[in-house]
């Protein structure tokens, strides 16, 4: 691989990550207070599922982040 291409892609996943990880702080303060919401009505099947949903979507980030940790010990950005 070039420099110039190496350089490329550690730009590129670093954007990504910015793309990526803010949206997820958002998704999960929002359903946070939807949560909230719902504790105080007592609709406990909505509960269960805002906080499978936080679940889910912070399970594809550490996925995410294993990936790259895969992918940067293999050699794949030198």
């Amino acid at each position: 691989m070039s420099k110039n291409f190496k350089y490329q892609m550690w730009a590129g996943l670093g954007g990504s990550m910015i793309l990526f990880c803010m949206p997820l702080g958002i998704y999960t303060c929002l359903q946070g207070m939807k949560l909230q919401r719902r504790l105080k009505i007592g609709d406990y099947e909505e509960v269960e599922k805002c906080v499978s949903r936080i679940k889910i979507s912070w399970g594809v980030v550490i996925a995410f982040y294993v990936l790259l940790i895969i992918l940067a010990a293999t050699g794949a950005f030198d």
